[in-house]
């Protein structure tokens, strides 16, 4: 049986352009299962010329290469465009600890001229971890950037390379005091960074107690929860009573996250004893 269009109301014309064209625009579009092949350069080249539903899949097959991916991605964040240097970052985040050859270029960009590409290669070398140890005082620096978004993934990134190095390793105590100072930040995106890396910190970031304490009566409810997880985290039985009080406040909050993060750290404060007090 025939099947015809039927040409009478006011929305014929878009009737008749759905019906034709929708079945032709689905035929052109390359299929999102399809998995890319070819070497780093090629898949890069693809990368810049992919479309939003292809991106994904050649994004995941240069990751997928992992190490052998690393020379030509630097080569990439080097020399190519601002959009496939901005790519390149993001992928050898993406492959971590085993992009640590590109640790070096990566701190280089932490003082590009364009803000994404400072923003993600903070991001990056937080991913790479451990081994982008040498990258922290270049961090601390781009953590005074002038965007608040670069910020707030380069005190995240500090936190991040310091919890990979192992579980309460010591801390330099300078830089705790650099990081307690972003929890003064302007942004609450950054007073949030700031809080989980101190967290990361353990037990060695003790002089951030009050300052975390102080940072339940923030305005953002994502910063106090942060900040009560940060208290858990670094607090033991002998600080009840410069914290206890506050968390205990904070078992009171609006938010049931903040609240939920509050009771955990006043379960970590008591049960967490330090040897020798």
């Amino acid at each position: 049986m025939e099947t015809r269009l039927r040409m009478t109301g006011p929305n014929w014309t878009a009737k008749i352009v759905t019906a034709v064209l929708v079945p032709v625009l689905w035929a052109s579009v390359p299929s999102v299962a399809e998995t890319p092949s070819g070497s780093v350069d090629e898949l890069l080249h693809t990368l810049q010329t992919s479309d939003a539903l292809t991106q994904p899949d050649v994004v995941r097959a240069i990751e997928e290469m992992g190490e052998r991916a690393v020379p030509p991605l630097i080569d990439a964040m080097n020399q190519g465009n601002t959009r496939l240097r901005h790519q390149a970052i993001e992928i050898l985040g993406r492959i971590g600890q085993d992009a640590h050859e590109a640790t070096p270029h990566l701190i280089d960009s932490l003082t590009d001229s364009e803000a994404q590409i400072r923003r993600n290669a903070a991001w990056a070398l937080g991913r790479v971890g451990e081994d982008a140890n040498d990258a922290i005082p270049s961090l601390l620096t781009t953590a005074r950037d002038h965007q608040w978004d670069v910020r707030a993934d380069a005190v995240w990134a500090m936190g991040k390379v310091v919890e990979d190095n192992g579980e309460w390793g010591p801390i330099d105590g300078a830089l705790v005091d650099s990081v307690i100072d972003f929890l003064g930040d302007e942004s609450h995106h950054v007073r949030w960074s700031a809080a989980w890396s101190l967290a990361r910190f353990g037990p060695s970031a003790e002089a951030a107690l009050e300052a975390l304490a102080d940072a339940l009566e923030d305005y953002h409810p994502k910063v106090r929860a942060s900040a009560a997880a940060a208290l858990g985290e670094i607090a033991a039985s002998h600080h009840e009573e410069l914290v206890g009080e506050a968390l205990k406040r904070a078992m009171d909050d609006e938010s049931h996250l903040v609240r939920s993060r509050a009771g955990e750290a006043l379960r970590a404060l008591r049960a967490r004893t330090v040897p020798g007090m």
